[in-house]
């Protein structure tokens, strides 16, 4: 398995960073993420298969305000 990590930051929102983590195998992909910002932060991770199959998709929003989960393909 091959893993990569990737961190950027927005050009329209300087204050918007993410970060990414992918790990590449053998029967796909998984990449685990998140993203803060002033107003909210999110994180998520995907699973993807053979042929380039989402096997799962999860992801997590929380606001200063407000949250919420998304399972999908679990």
């Amino acid at each position: 398995m091959t893993t990569h990590l990737y961190v950027w930051t927005g050009v329209d929102d300087p204050s918007h960073n993410d970060v990414a983590q992918v790990n590449f195998g053998d029967d796909g992909i998984r990449v685990a993420g998140s993203s803060i910002a002033s107003s909210h932060d999110t994180s998520w991770i995907l699973d993807v298969g053979p042929g380039w199959k989402t096997r799962r998709i999860v992801v997590t929003a929380t606001g200063r305000t407000w949250g919420s989960k998304c399972p999908h393909f679990e």
